[in-house]
């Protein structure tokens, strides 16, 4: 009897643990997809921590949201869904030559957490994004970033990107944000018209005084700055600039 208990006890822990997967199987069998690793699918936001195979996921519908962990990206990526909003890689290694979006909407936001680059030529087919994030990634160079004509709002936080020579081919940023780098030199930034700008923590640069230069600021954070603030450049962020700290 005890022997019995016991397999029944073991047989319902093994079939309780199994539901997500198995909701996420038979979904996957709908859909026509084949196993791309562990993955989880819920509200329109796909998950997945393992290798991957991409082209599988171009099958599945409705997805808005990917989440992509731990993978080892060696085949070029292709989005075609036109209803994806936002597209993650955290810890990942890259070991392909591109990223490429097939459609024209511009609807991306693409995130990249504890990544590294050489450069973001890997990027230059994804011409559809507005948004590009990164966050303690090391990235050696920004050449490729001059490819993505619809960016509106940039993220380099904490990437110890040392010079920003590659943004002189944009005219204007919603959101750009340079906090903790290494950069030095701002000048590229003269000219552009920018609405939110943070170089807080980049205490590598050498002058404020390019953010002078800058047009239609309404929000500058300058935190850890303290020492680069002249009389001039004070003056003008009183006058000039409705938020700032």
């Amino acid at each position: 009897m005890k022997r019995i208990y016991n397999f029944v006890l073991l047989f319902l822990s093994i079939t309780v643990a199994l539901l997500p997967s198995f909701y996420v199987v038979s979904y996957a069998k709908k859909s026509n997809v084949t196993s791309i690793g562990y993955y989880e699918l819920e509200d329109n936001q796909l998950h997945i921590n393992s290798n991957i195979d991409f082209s599988k996921i171009s099958e599945m519908d409705n997805i808005k949201s990917i989440n992509i962990e731990n993978a080892i990206i060696d085949e070029p990526i292709v989005i075609d869904s036109t209803e994806l909003s936002s597209l993650s890689f955290t810890n990942c290694y890259f070991d392909t030559d591109r990223l490429e979006s097939n459609t024209s909407q511009d609807i991306f936001c693409v995130s990249f957490l504890d990544c590294d680059f050489d450069d973001l030529e890997i990027l230059s087919g994804l011409t559809a994004i507005t948004d590009l994030n990164f966050w303690k990634c090391r990235i050696d160079s920004l050449k490729g970033i001059e490819k993505l004509n619809s960016l509106r709002c940039l993220s380099l936080g904490r990437t110890g990107i040392e010079s920003i020579e590659e943004l002189r081919a944009f005219d204007s940023f919603d959101y750009l944000e340079l906090s903790g780098s290494s950069i030095k030199d701002i000048s590229p930034l003269e000219g552009m018209s920018i609405k939110y700008l943070s170089l807080s923590d980049s205490m590598c640069i050498e002058s404020l005084e390019p953010i002078m230069q800058i047009k239609g600021l309404s929000t500058l954070g300058l935190q850890s700055l303290e020492m680069l603030l002249t009389e001039e450049i004070v003056n003008f962020v009183k006058q000039n600039v409705a938020e700032n700290d």
